[in-house]
């Protein structure tokens, strides 16, 4: 229904890798959020961004035949525009109405080098990698969320705990114009390419934060101030999964088929006491 600039592919059936694309690297260009891997290019993964949608290629990752999938999609601002807000120059493809942003940067290394982000307030969450190398943790995704701060880390790409890494944001909470970085490698390796994805909470539309969880059937409720189209979550105390449910699978409450971003598998079912998320009004 618009023309997306960040799409998230999810094969729903097998255990092909989950594949990102978006308007700023270009759309033949392809991450994986289950992996640390560097960014590839990936001609028949989608071949275009259109008016009204996107249009697949045949790469097994977004098409193989047969298999069931699922797709998430953000609109942010196009191709993107030069940003000279911090010390080092981004690219930022910005929707300040949906508090999204899509922000390419090279990175200069050392202490307190800062990008500008193009939003109107603070990020509460944060998809940073690095798309030059891959192979390890300091490569794959870094995570900043608002209920962590600025001395936290977590990897989109494994069930870690959040971790201590006050030098991957410089010890410092993003602000409404800047993100900061320290000398990381992490997050800014000298030479290296990296892209963030970038959310704020918008009142009625979306909404980042944190609960203690009970451990019951009947569970905590979480107030958004809405009824959801979309729910991640992360353990941050101990190691835990990266589940994502949806509106669209699941069609009516409860909702039962589960996703996990951290790993390249099919979906699962909950069984009505477990891996269930219920949307309400």
């Amino acid at each position: 229904g618009f023309q997306p600039d960040l799409v998230w592919v999810n094969d729903r059936s097998g255990t092909n890798w989950h594949s990102v694309h978006d308007s700023v690297r270009g759309v033949d260009k392809a991450i994986y959020p289950n992996e640390w891997d560097a960014e590839s290019t990936n001609a028949e993964g989608i071949t275009s961004f259109d008016s009204d949608g996107f249009t697949l290629g045949t790469h097994s990752n977004n098409n193989n035949s047969g298999n069931n999938y699922s797709s998430y999609a953000w609109k942010a601002n196009g191709a993107g525009v030069a940003n000279t807000d911090g010390t080092i120059a981004s690219t930022v493809s910005a929707n300040t109405t949906a508090g999204f942003s899509i922000v390419t940067y090279t990175a200069a290394g050392g202490d307190d080098q800062t990008y500008g982000h193009g939003l109107t307030k603070s990020p509460e969450f944060i998809l940073l990698k690095n798309r030059t190398q891959g192979g390890g943790d300091n490569t794959g995704w870094q995570v900043y969320h608002v209920t962590s701060g600025n001395a936290q880390y977590m990897h989109l790409h494994n069930t870690n705990a959040q971790a201590p890494g006050a030098e991957i944001w410089n010890s410092t909470t993003p602000t409404s114009t800047l993100v900061h970085l320290g000398a990381s490698s992490h997050s800014n390796i000298v030479g290296n390419d990296y892209v963030a994805y970038i959310w704020h909470s918008v009142e009625g539309y979306s909404a980042m934060g944190g609960y203690n969880a009970q451990g019951v059937e009947d569970g905590i409720f979480i107030h958004c101030g809405f009824k959801p189209a979309f729910v991640m979550a992360h353990r941050t105390d101990s190691s835990g999964a990266w589940p994502m449910w949806d509106n669209v699978r699941g069609v009516r409450n409860l909702n039962k088929w589960v996703s996990y971003a951290h790993e390249a598998a099919a979906e699962t079912v909950g069984d009505g006491t477990s891996s269930v998320c219920d949307f309400v009004s």
